[in-house]
């Protein structure tokens, strides 16, 4: 049986729909106006009822494009278009009042941010890389929004390269870039740890190094977030089961609270929180409950720091009866307060049924409210 043959607007349909593409985007990429762009596409049916429609043809350098976007075979869109012999039969192009739409770089580039923003990563991409082959915007903005697209897209290690690049780039155009240096380290430290989460072995330590590598020079070059790369680096340690780690990058960062502008965000509170489950660890919960304490007093309504209340009392509670007792019911509490500000906390607690929550993983009060039952 033979395959079916696309036609020219069939081909570009598709290679939108596997691209994540509308026709604004695809648009843009090409230089066209949007209309003009549907008028290719949906050419067949508009010829339905008039067939000299159909003699109406895109450029061949347009058709070149068309094909580069979606990553489509040039020879045989421009079959499909109609230039299987150009020299003997020329053919006409579409009306040149629709193709001078050209966007600028700089329009690509925050119509890119824009659209990762959304949460629309394949079109940030397209658009990202469109501003950069086009010039005329900074290198290292526009390669660090390629790299947020990656990373919200899970493709970690192209986001890497992209922070790579941005970095490359850093140098000759600091004064111009909208973002730090000591950022571009985070953000790069954030992806190795991402991608170490998928590996073994000596690839996943080798990931993890990294990570904490760019974690560190995020604090050496005094960016302003430094909340962000010190719980960062907290969280890193107590994933790689580094527990003693924590604890230096933790009271650095109280230091700085203490002799600078106190900062609140979460990142700041986390850090209490990071050094707590690194106490509980190292069997200093009582050091712990201090610093989780001091956290709720600072933001009672963190559902966060309710969650690692209740863990640190399901610690405590493989105690005598009577400590186990008091132990769960002021857990519960907590647990009760971590969901109410923060639903998907259940998920969380279920994760840790055989880990911090063990103690508890038989308790028919705390399974009842992780059953979203609990009154």
């Amino acid at each position: 049986m033979e395959e079916a043959v696309l036609s020219f607007g069939q081909l570009l349909a598709e290679g939108m729909r596997v691209k994540g593409l509308d026709y604004r985007t695809l648009a843009k990429l090409v230089g066209v106006s949007h209309g003009y762009l549907w008028q290719l596409v949906n050419a067949e049916k508009r010829a339905i009822n008039d067939p000299a429609a159909k003699k109406k043809r895109p450029r061949e350098e347009l058709t070149r494009q068309l094909a580069a976007a979606l990553d489509l075979d040039p020879l045989a869109l421009l079959e499909a278009a109609g230039y299987k012999d150009a020299a003997a039969e020329p053919l006409l192009a579409g009306p040149t009042r629709y193709t001078n739409f050209a966007s600028t770089a700089r329009q690509l580039y925050q119509d890119g941010l824009a659209a990762s923003a959304k949460g629309q990563t394949d079109r940030a991409v397209a658009l990202l890389e469109a501003a950069l082959e086009r010039g005329g915007v900074s290198f290292v903005n526009a390669h660090t929004g390629l790299g947020m697209a990656h990373f919200n897209a899970s493709r970690y290690p192209q986001a890497i390269s992209e922070f790579d690049a941005a970095m490359e780039a850093f140098e000759q155009e600091h004064r111009g870039a909208a973002v730090e240096l000591a950022d571009l380290f985070y953000n790069r430290g954030l992806a190795y740890q991402r991608l170490a989460r998928g590996l073994k072995g000596k690839e996943q330590g080798a990931a993890r190094r990294n990570a904490a590598a760019d974690f560190r020079r995020a604090i050496a070059a005094e960016g302003e977030s430094q909340d962000l790369y010190h719980s960062a680096m907290c969280y890193l340690w107590l994933e790689c089961a580094h527990p003693r780690r924590v604890l230096p990058y933790g009271r650095a960062f109280l230091h700085r609270q203490a002799v600078g502008p106190a900062r609140f965000t979460t990142a700041a509170l986390d850090i209490n929180l990071f050094m707590a489950y690194a106490h509980m660890a190292l069997k200093a919960s009582g050091a712990g409950m201090e610093l989780v304490d001091l956290t709720l007093q600072l933001c009672p309504n963190y559902w966060f720091a309710h969650y690692v209340k209740a863990a640190l009392l399901a610690g405590q509670s493989a105690e005598p009866a009577r400590r186990r007792l008091a132990c769960l019911n002021a857990g519960m509490v907590h647990a009760r307060r971590a969901i109410q500000y923060q639903p998907e906390a259940r998920g969380h607690f279920r994760g840790e049924l055989a880990g911090d929550f063990k103690n508890w993983a038989q308790n028919p009060e705390f399974l009842a409210l992780l059953a979203g039952e609990d009154a």
